[in-house]
């Protein structure tokens, strides 16, 4: 957490002083895809001859949407709201002997502060730590009753836009590092990695 305010303040300080600042959209508007690496390893998994998730990860995919308010051209307030569907998306239970996972999912809403830099070219920055809630589902057959869970998390992560125009912008890669608490039967907090990538409408210049 220290370390994380000291960067976010080094963002901030870097852009307040920049003159090299572009007009600053009051509202952002954003949704693409989502590509969710549950339980994930920063390390790659080597499996016959091919790089893979670890043993018991689980990528699956969604939507994200998000809205942006910018307070000043270095510092904005975000929300985002994720819907992410798969077998096993959460995995909250151990499953019986001879079951398997039919389908899951899971919807995640976080907000917080997020830093931006905004350059004169056609790439702006930014870096945020988010806090939120997230519902999931597991599935499974034989059938048993569905197991559903709402959890609180929070994550930290950072990302890169290009500007297409005076509205429009393509994020190249938005890249977090997302923590839940489901209750597992290790009562081990689950880390998960989201990558997104997607459109974001700029207006009220």
């Amino acid at each position: 957490m220290y370390k994380l305010l000291v960067t976010l303040c080094s963002i901030l300080t870097y852009a307040s002083v920049s003159t090299a600042q572009t007009t600053t959209p009051r509202w952002e508007l954003m949704a693409g895809n989502t590509a969710y690496l549950v339980g994930g390893e920063f390390a790659p998994y080597m499996a016959n001859g091919e790089i893979g998730p670890q043993p018991g990860e689980i990528l699956t995919e969604g939507f994200q949407a998000g809205l942006s308010r910018s307070i000043k051209s270095y510092f904005r307030v975000t929300s985002e709201f994720n819907g992410v569907f798969g077998k096993g998306t959460i995995a909250v239970e151990h499953l019986p002997y001879g079951a398997q996972y039919k389908n899951g999912g899971e919807f995640m809403a976080l907000f917080g502060p997020e830093a931006t830099v905004r350059t004169q070219k056609q790439f702006d920055f930014f870096a945020h730590y988010l806090i939120g809630l997230a519902y999931g589902w597991d599935n499974q057959v034989p059938a048993v009753p569905n197991n559903t869970f709402t959890s609180w998390i929070y994550g930290m992560g950072v990302g890169v836009d290009l500007k297409t125009g005076h509205r429009l912008a393509i994020r190249l890669i938005e890249a977090d590092w997302i923590t839940s608490h489901f209750p597992k039967q290790d009562f081990d907090a689950e880390d998960n990695w989201r990558f997104t990538t997607g459109l974001v409408l700029r207006f009220g210049h």
